[in-house]
């Protein structure tokens, strides 16, 4: 199949849900933080796939960059 032809599978897209940690440093952010999350969704069989971790820091003016992970 080329990448113009219609495909059920490239109309697919998944959710994400942004949880926002104000006042954390991404370095505080460590495994054992990560495993605690996927466990409290998971003893509610909410499946979580994966987890990024990105840091953002605000200007005076309000507005934000995102660092790279």
């Amino acid at each position: 199949m080329s990448d113009n032809e219609l495909s059920d599978e490239k109309r697919i897209a998944t959710t994400q849900t942004v949880l926002c940690l104000k006042g954390i440093d991404r370095e505080d952010v460590d495994e054992q933080l990560l495993e605690l999350i996927h466990e409290h969704f998971k003893q509610r069989d909410m499946l979580v796939r994966d987890i990024s971790v990105h840091a953002q820091r605000r200007y005076a003016s309000g507005r934000s960059w995102r660092e790279t992970p």
